[in-house]
């Protein structure tokens, strides 16, 4: 009986098998491929190129009228140029840095230009007495004593500044000198030139003694 159900059974089996055979549904699935499936590659985008952009445009400045150069009064007249003076008619201000000097002149005269020197110092400078004998020194003629120096000065003064002038003459020629003291600032001015000759000193005396003076007006 067992042999009988193992020959039914095998035989069953075979028919099932044959009905599905057009089916596939005994077929084993083919093996999967060995070849691995390729992803297409992805598009590159192109990167974009940027305008460049332009500068920006810089704001503009107003001015700096600070800096701008104020022309002074023209030199020869009668208003006060780079100092506290006026200057005389027909002198020039020469531009060339002296040393120890505020200011250099050129006034004209009958035989050609003379060079005025305006400086500054602190204080007296040592008086007036000192001051008169450092100048004769220069001029080659004898000091004098306090005694004597009365004689050789002319005094001037106003509120707040005094002042003198002194005429030195020698074989070196004549030494015009003006000096005034200011009070408030504890210094004096000076205004000198020296002339050849006793004629071209009595041409510019005048202006040479009154530009001293006219520190007094500009410093009020």
């Amino acid at each position: 009986m067992n042999n009988s159900w193992n020959r039914d059974g095998l035989l069953a089996v075979i028919l099932a098998c044959s009905a599905w055979t057009g089916i596939g549904g005994c077929e084993k699935a083919p093996p999967p491929s060995s070849t691995p499936t390729q992803t297409p590659p992805t598009a590159r985008t192109a990167p974009t190129t940027e305008a460049p952009k332009a500068a920006p445009t810089p704001a503009s400045t107003p001015a700096d009228t600070s800096k701008v150069e104020t022309p002074s009064a023209p030199v020869g007249s009668s208003e006060k140029t780079a100092g506290p003076w006026k200057v005389p008619t027909g002198w020039t201000l020469d531009p060339t840095p002296k040393p120890m000097r505020v200011a250099t002149y050129m006034a004209p005269t009958k035989n050609g230009k003379l060079e005025v020197a305006v400086t500054k110092f602190p204080g007296r400078v040592g008086g007036e007495l000192a001051n008169i004998n450092r100048w004769r020194g220069q001029m080659g003629v004898p000091t004098i004593d306090a005694t004597g120096l009365e004689a050789t000065i002319q005094r001037f003064s106003t509120p707040g500044f005094d002042g003198y002038e002194t005429r030195i003459e020698s074989d070196k020629g004549v030494m015009l000198a003006s000096a005034v003291f200011e009070q408030a600032s504890d210094q004096t001015w000076f205004v000198r030139v020296t002339a050849k000759d006793a004629a071209e000193a009595d041409e510019i005396q005048a202006a040479v003694f009154g530009m001293g003076r006219s520190v007094l007006d500009g410093k009020k």
